[in-house]
């Protein structure tokens, strides 16, 4: 079977084999262009699959990996990836490897997330064993105690780290607190924006850390772009080999062409037969950086969009969010809602879950615990990072309707503000 196949072959097999798929281009002619496919909602796609995986799918579960994207309220969002699937999904991200500038024995200490379906350990150990220049690999995981990573260091001289930005700097806070005496020469980060602040903060503590993006890809879209090794932060060329990023307008759903203007993603997968990814909202704000027609075109990725909130590895969907108050929503009269991500002072990442309701501070006092309770119920994995010191507590905010904060041209709330370019 070829690695990668073209739109019209895998529009084809989505409109004979997935239900889903099939009433979607109901009304589309044999060989639709790509602009004549809808777009697909987040929302949509994921409710057609937890009433019934098989809708998305085409063909059975036989072998191959699930694993799973963060999960939403009481039903997580499990992606299927077939045997001969996965390995194409590496060789996409070892593109990534090939310019994150390590040699051979470099000594790498892995803290992406293990167990409990996530992919991303599996994926970067796949990643470094193929690696050509050959390093040295210690299977850390984001739950190792700190004291522990710190004291292999010492032992080993583990001096580069993979993983989500927020970990990578509870580790750094952790050797400061500890006045460790090791050194970090460079971070290999994915799934996060790694801010200006922050790198900043690890600079001051290892001047001359290297910090280098092992890509831009989810669990949910697959591989979508690859950073090249004097890349600016945020700066990915997409792959055209492996799929069709677009950039969306996010109040019109147009496409964007011209540089410079900011986006939804909207990604198409070549290399996911088993369940189709076509023109899917990856969740995140980009803008082109060179001109339309540019092959395997550059981008600059600006940060999460309006779907989710996304905290280490972890993702708080707005659509999560939205059921997961809709029992309290007539008790608060409650007129909206918007998911706010900081930095605090300890480097910690916080979301903040701001609300506008109308009702009385008795009933928002008395409904303040219940809503608390839950977000524990529904986002144990969240809560899991509580514990270990990833990020803090979710918390919320009673707001009145006018202060939640909105887009400037068109007056909508922003579901999802993100200010951790902020100091830290």
């Amino acid at each position: 079977m070829k690695p990668f196949i073209t739109l019209d072959e895998l529009v084809a097999l989505a409109r004979e084999r997935s239900s889903f798929y099939r009433d979607l281009y109901r009304d589309l002619g044999p060989k639709p262009r790509l602009q004549e496919l809808p777009v697909i909602t987040q929302e949509t796609y994921w409710a057609a699959h937890q009433k019934d995986y098989h809708a998305v799918l085409t063909g059975p579960l036989r072998d191959g990996l699930v694993v799973t994207s963060g999960g939403s309220t009481g039903a997580p969002k499990f992606s299927y990836y077939a045997m001969d699937e996965w390995p194409i999904n590496h060789h996409l991200s070892g593109l990534a490897f090939a310019t994150a500038g390590l040699q051979a024995g470099d000594r790498v200490g892995n803290l992406f997330g293990a167990g409990e379906l996530y992919a991303s350990f599996i994926g970067c150990t796949l990643s470094l064993k193929s690696y050509p220049a050959g390093v040295l690999q210690f299977p850390l995981a984001t739950h190792a105690p700190d004291k522990l990573v710190i004291e292999l260091m010492r032992e080993f001289g583990i001096d580069t780290f993979a993983g989500v930005t927020s970990r990578l700097m509870r580790l750094v806070a952790s050797i400061e607190r500890e006045n460790a005496a090791v050194k970090i020469r460079r971070f290999l980060y994915a799934g996060e924006p790694f801010f200006p602040a922050q790198r900043a903060y690890c600079q001051r503590r290892f001047p001359g850390i290297d910090f280098r993006s092992l890509g831009y890809a989810s669990i949910d879209s697959g591989f979508i772009g690859a950073a090249e090794t004097d890349a600016q932060p945020g700066e990915h060329r997409a792959l055209d080999l492996g799929g069709i990023m677009e950039i969306h307008d996010e109040e019109t759903g147009e496409p964007i062409e011209e540089s410079g203007v900011p986006g939804k993603v909207i990604f198409t997968n070549l290399a996911r037969r088993l369940m189709p990814i076509i023109r899917y909202p990856a969740g995140d704000v980009a803008q082109w950086l060179e001109p339309a027609g540019t092959p395997n075109r550059k981008f600059m990725l600006l940060g999460r969009s309006e779907e989710a909130a996304r905290i280490a590895h972890e993702n708080m969907h707005v659509a999560d969010v939205r059921a997961l108050l809709e029992p309290f929503t007539p008790d608060l009269d409650l007129v909206g809602f918007q998911l706010i991500v900081t930095t605090e002072p300890d480097r910690r990442d916080k979301l903040t879950i701001r609300l506008a309701a109308r009702a009385s501070q008795e009933i928002r006092v008395q409904l303040e615990p219940k809503i608390h309770a839950a977000i524990e119920t529904h986002k144990p994995r969240y809560n899991a990072m509580v514990r270990v010191g990833t990020a803090h507590p979710i918390s919320l905010e009673w707001v009145k309707p006018d202060d939640l904060i909105t887009n400037v041209r068109s007056g909508k709330v922003r579901m999802v503000v993100d200010q951790r370019g902020q100091a830290v």
